[in-house]
């Protein structure tokens, strides 16, 4: 999370100052940059891109999570 905070705001503060606001370590926050996507987080965008695209295209917006559960 806090790697995540860095990024969002590395435009507006200096990243060796958020490191050092957020006890982390630039080369941590740099490896996580450059890491690839493990497999867990690349199954759970392929759920979020499902679920919305039944959400969206399948039920125009008109489902709850019961329907959503249904169709997955």
């Amino acid at each position: 999370m806090k790697y995540f905070s860095i990024k969002k705001y590395h435009s507006k503060f200096p990243v060796v100052e958020m490191c050092q606001v957020l006890t982390v370590s630039m080369s941590g926050f740099y490896d996580w940059i450059d890491r690839e996507k493990s497999r867990r987080q690349l199954k759970k965008e392929e759920l979020m891109n499902k679920i919305s695209d039944l959400f969206h295209n399948t039920h125009g917006q008109m489902a709850g999570s019961p329907t959503i559960t249904h169709d997955l």
